[in-house]
This record gives C-alpha cells, sequence and structure tokens, in this order.
C-alpha cells in the first residue's frame, strides 16, 4: 500500500525531505505547501504540485503530513495536522514547550495516529556504533558520555545551537542511556553565534557532557566514552563515520564505515510505522522527553544553575559537587 503524503514546508531542510520523498516507492507527494514563493518554485522543480495549507489539511487524499517549517510553527502545524487525522513527521525540535509537546502526543494517542520527531542521528550509522560499544565488554562499566556538534556560523538570527543541534545529541544520549536525573547548562554568546555547553547526571552515576556550537568556537561531530576498561570514539566525517577503541595496554583499533542516507532511512521507518503500526524510536513520547531536557537546559542556562529533572528545581547539592570537567568552561573532546 502506497500512503498519500504532502510537505510543509520546502526551505534548505524541507526540500530535502521532498527529495527523499520522492526516491520512495512507500508513497506518493499529493502537495507541498509554502507561503514563499521562491521555496515552493523550487518544490515544483522537483515535480512537486503547490497546496494551499488548508487544502492539504482538509483533503481525504492525504495519509500523512511532513512538517519542515520553521521551528516556532513546528507544534501548531503539527496539532492541526493531528485535528485533521493525518500522521504526522514533525522535524526537530517537536516544540519550543514542554506543554506543547505534551499536547501532541496527546492528541496523537486520542486520534490512534502516528507522530514522529527528525532526530535523524537515531537512523545514522553513529547510533548504531554508539549503541554496540556500550553493549562491548571491552568498554567495561559506562562512567562518561561526551559529544559534540558545529554548525556554520553565520547561521540565520532566529536560530540557536541549542534548540538547532542540541536535539541531535540529546535524542541520542536519551535513546541509550535514559532520562537523567539533573543537568546544568552553560550558554555563551547570542543570536545566531553562540555555544551551549550541558552537563547531566544519571541515577546509574554516569556522567555526560554535550556541547554544540555555531559561533566557530570547535569543529566536530563526535561522541566519545569512558568506560573503566577503555574509550571508545566515534567521528562523523560526512560520508563515513571513523570510529577508535583506546585501552592502556593496547594499540588504537581504528574503524570507518559509509554513511548511506540517514534522512531516507528515518522517512521510511515513519511510513513502515503509518503502515504496521509499529514502534519507532523517534515516536511522540521520546519527543517530549527530548523537548523536556531542552526546555530545561535553557531553564538552567538562565538561573546559572542545576535542574533536577524530577522536581525540576534548583538542586544545590548537585551544585556544590559538581566535577571540575563540568565547572569549565574548556572541556571538551579530545579528538
Amino acid at each position: 500500500m502506497s500512503l498519500n503524503v504532502a510537505l510543509i514546508g520546502a526551505g534548505a531542510w524541507g526540500i530535502r525531505i521532498l527529495a527523499a520523498l520522492l526516491e520512495l516507492n512507500e508513497c506518493s507527494v499529493v502537495g507541498v505547501s509554502d507561503p514563499a514563493a521562491d521555496a515552493l518554485r523550487r518544490a515544483v522543480g522537483l515535480g512537486a504540485r503547490g497546496v494551499a495549507l488548508n487544502d492539504l489539511l482538509g483533503s481525504t487524499g492525504v495519509d500523512a503530513l511532513f512538517i519542515a517549517s520553521p521551528p516556532a510553527l513546528h507544534a501548531e502545524h503539527a496539532l492541526l495536522a493531528l485535528r485533521a487525522g493525518k500522521h504526522v513527521f514533525v522535524e526537530k525540535p517537536m516544540a519550543l514547550r514542554i506543554e506543547d509537546a505534551e499536547r501532541l502526543a496527546a492528541e496523537a494517542a486520542k486520534r490512534s495516529l502516528v507522530i514522529s520527531v527528525g532526530h535523524i542521528l537515531l537512523y545514522h550509522p553513529i547510533a548504531d556504533a554508539v549503541g554496540a560499544a556500550l553493549a562491548d565488554s571491552r568498554l567495561g562499566e559506562l562512567t562518561r558520555w561526551w559529544s559534540e556538534r558545529s554548525g556554520s556560523p553565520g547561521r540565520r538570527r532566529s536560530e540557536d545551537a541549542w534548540w538547532t543541534l542540541g536535539p541531535h545529541d540529546v535524542a541520542l544520549m536519551f535513546h541509550l542511556l535514559g532520562p537523567p536525573r539533573q543537568l546544568w547548562a552553560k550558554r555563551f554568546g547570542v543570536g545566531a553565534d553562540n555555544r551551549v555547553e550541558c552537563g547531566f547526571w544519571f541515577d546509574s552515576g554516569v556522567q555526560a557532557c554535550i556541547r554544540v556550537c555555531t559561533d566557530g568556537s570547535f569543529e566536530g561531530r563526535a561522541v566519545r566514552l569512558e568506560g573503566t576498561q577503555a574509550e571508545f570514539e566515534v567521528t562523523d566525517c560526512g560520508t563515513s563515520i571513523e570510529a577508535c577503541w583506546r585501552a592502556s595496554s593496547q594499540e588504537p583499533v581504528l574503524m570507518t564505515k559509509p554513511v548511506e542516507n540517514p534522512l531516507r532511512a528515518e522517512i521510511a521507518a515513519f511510513l513502515h510505522a503509518v503502515k504496521e503500526g509499529c514502534r519507532i524510536p523517534t515516536e511522540a513520547t521520546a519527543g517530549v522527553e527530548v523537548t523536556r531536557i531542552l526546555e530545561l537546559g535553557d531553564l538552567s542556562a538562565k538561573r546559572g544553575a542545576p535542574i533536577s529533572l524530577a522536581s525540576q528545581g534548583i538542586d544545590q547539592n548537585v551544585r556544590n559537587a559538581a566535577p571540575s570537567w563540568a565547572r569549565s568552561v574548556g572541556f571538551r573532546l579530545r579528538l
């Protein structure tokens, strides 16, 4: 069965979603909506048909809507789509407020609809590599998780490193480690050129750090795990990933794996979930928790203190116990 799908938002990322949809046999693109004439013209150039948003929402011939509008409109457009009876694929972030994310999840559940969030890193070879390393006896017990991700300096002034880049690594960390107990974020810079560094504490004793930037202060996309017996590091090189095991008594073990098309894999998983009713790692419940972590990271940075995810209150004990790697603004991956 081929699904009829439509796209809301044909900007830089939306046009990539459209290209991936047009390559898949599992669906037919029946329309694209975007108020910007240039964006819509690009979509039409790929073979899509421009359709007004209200017409897409009201059409009985649309099974699912892909939402790639600006982040401030994600929740609004997703809610409209769900209330119109459409399955939803919404780009990250799912919403900019936890209340909106929870509303979307509740609406999808009430109507027995699938909602998937564009946490593309979960379909990237990095996710497989990190998951396999966590299960590998060579690592021993995990003690620390480090990740960093840089974007291009001078991005649009409405973009923020934490909300634009952070969802990737937060989603991966949450998927593999579960929810943290506390977090503490620090923000450097304003506008399009900024950097955020966030430390996390887990009930298991694991500590984690995520760094994201659009200010050019560092370059790279990588995850490093520190265990009681070894370290594992994986780097995104664009068309491939490079992974390395390091143990004090052994020579480093290097591995390389090509990156195929994680966006296509992510979309195919959503379409399969719509058809078969199966679970996917990017479903609404995960999107809600990632939004919660992002929003509380913002709150922590504003307050200049740790936040407990359980109580959403400041935990002074964690602040006093914060190790030097979390207190320092200079901590970073050894790449």
